[in-house]
């Protein structure tokens, strides 16, 4: 795997690396490796054989020992590793290091505050438990934020974080999106944003490109979980890709995938 990582990791065609590993015969020239590759190129592995059971089942069919868990898992995170638990997970990070594989910039003190834009309350609040479950933080948002949101919102609902936007999108339309998310990628407290749209029949009239160009201004992670018509999820989810936008089909996923690339991003600052 060695070879194979070094030819990866110098591919210019190469944006995002994945590996399913179940043992690493040459840990510390893997580990250079992958230490060289911090903040320039993400590497996402699933090591199997976490636990003895597993670890036993590796042997049998590779004749190779597994390793202690605990060092392999504090290795691959000090190399600036992304471990993921799964197969489902190796994929969707995957994909979504494919579609930004430079780290974001971060803003806030400790680089993991984050901001929810929903048309939900909902998935506002299964979202925040979620994002506290996983170790991020929900951002404070300043006093000048929460000023100019109330600007867009309507004068009974003070906006706040998770920022539910169902009221103003029924008073200014789907273009509240990317007037919202202005307003909170500027925040200096927010790193990322979570996007909870709903997936319609409007599909002409939703931002996606200005969202695209928001997030890439701000330099940001800026993940969406898309929700509602099935008949339109695929044309959201393949829109929002198009504009640089991951997407994912549930919320584990995109708190995941929101998570690793603030990792990555702080990883990278110790490059």
């Amino acid at each position: 795997e060695v070879e194979v990582l070094e030819y990866l990791s110098r591919d210019p065609k190469t944006r995002a690396v994945v590996a399913y590993l179940e043992s690493i015969d040459r840990g510390r020239e893997f580990l250079e490796v992958a230490r060289g590759m911090r903040g320039r190129k993400p590497l996402v592995v699933l090591k199997g054989g976490r636990h003895e059971e597993a670890a036993r089942a590796a042997l049998s069919h590779t004749a190779s020992m597994a390793g202690s868990d605990e060092v392999v898992d504090g290795a691959l995170r000090q190399a600036g590793v992304i471990r993921v638990e799964d197969f489902h997970d190796l994929m969707n990070l995957g994909k979504a290091f494919s579609l930004r594989p430079e780290p974001c910039r971060l803003t806030s003190r400790r680089g993991d505050g984050v901001a929810l834009v929903t048309v939900t309350g909902g998935g506002g609040v299964v979202s925040t438990d979620l994002l506290r479950s996983s170790g991020l933080s929900i951002a404070s948002l300043h006093k000048n934020t929460l000023e100019e949101l109330s600007r867009l919102f309507p004068p009974w609902m003070p906006p706040s974080n998770p920022v539910d936007i169902w009221p103003t999108i029924e008073q200014r339309g789907l273009g509240a999106f990317s007037e919202v998310l202005r307003v909170v990628l500027a925040d200096d407290a927010v790193d990322g944003v979570i996007l909870l749209p709903f997936a319609s029949r409007q599909l002409e009239h939703f931002p996606f490109e200005d969202i695209g160009a928001l997030a890439r201004e701000s330099g940001k992670a800026v993940v969406s979980w898309v929700f509602g018509d099935l008949r339109f999820f695929l044309a959201y989810e393949e829109r929002l890709r198009e504009h640089g936008i991951p997407v994912f089909i549930d919320l584990r996923s995109c708190v995941l995938a929101l998570k690793a690339f603030l990792t990555y991003a702080r990883h990278a600052t110790m490059a």
